[in-house]
């Protein structure tokens, strides 16, 4: 079947965990069978971070949702094969209801990464590259050398502190649309490639530049009990690891 492009209302409201849309069709690729609808709360996994998991409700009867994917503009729900769907359902009504506490973790994770990022660089100069915000060992990859007179233990300490004040002033977190030009004036990492099937969309931690971002992001700091920032991996290109509390 061919799809039109999903309407992504995930990157409207974090905080969304229920909404409704009209059923499409659905398909199956090596990842299983999946469903498609005109639009969608669930957070498709990418950008380093985890989908959403929960429920579709239909009419009579309610389909669990593994695992999300996104598929050229298509946001694909992925569930059992032991549920049967047919033709006669396309043009339904559903209802969406998400994980609410994986949601905010995962928004929680992700923000997290971004502020890492962005302290890093304003002490050190590296770059953020890369983000890893699934819960299993969140980590954030920086792009260049780190300096000699950069003892690991000292810069630890001093990225903490730093965590801890934005946490304790209640720092804002903001999103919104842009155009795909004022994407590609920021300061990004080599070879990053902008999205060309998904809404130009930055992401700003109060007092620092934005950053390009599809994810879901909380939207104060004061969310937060602490982040802590544990270990750092190497000198060249180093990966700082980090944890959410």
């Amino acid at each position: 079947m061919n799809f039109q492009p999903t309407k992504l209302l995930y990157l409207e409201d974090t905080y969304c965990f229920e909404g409704e849309g009209k059923f499409l069709g659905w398909g199956e690729d090596q990842k299983g069978k999946f469903l498609v609808f005109d639009q969608t709360i669930f957070y498709p996994q990418g950008g380093g971070q985890p989908s959403d998991t929960g429920t579709i409700k239909f009419s009579n009867f309610e389909i669990p949702v593994h695992f999300v994917g996104f598929n050229k503009g298509i946001v694909q729900h992925y569930y059992k094969e032991s549920f049967l769907v047919s033709s006669d359902l396309i043009g339904q009504a559903v209802g969406f209801q998400i994980d609410s506490h994986r949601r905010l973790q995962n928004a929680k994770t992700h923000t997290a990464g971004h502020l890492l990022g962005s302290i890093v660089e304003e002490i050190t100069g590296l770059i953020p590259a890369k983000g890893y915000h699934f819960q299993d060992g969140p980590h954030v990859q920086f792009e260049g050398q780190l300096d000699e007179a950069n003892e690991v233990n000292t810069l630890l300490a001093q990225v903490n502190t730093y965590l801890l004040t934005c946490i304790k002033e209640r720092t804002q977190v903001e999103t919104q649309y842009v155009e795909p030009l004022a994407l590609s004036e920021l300061r990004l990492p080599q070879n990053f490639q902008l999205p060309q099937d998904k809404p130009s969309r930055i992401s700003k931690v109060e007092g620092f530049s934005p950053v390009p971002c599809g994810g879901t992001h909380i939207r104060n700091l004061s969310e937060y009990a602490e982040i802590k920032a544990h270990k750092i991996s190497g000198r060249k290109d180093p990966k700082i690891s980090y944890k959410v509390f």
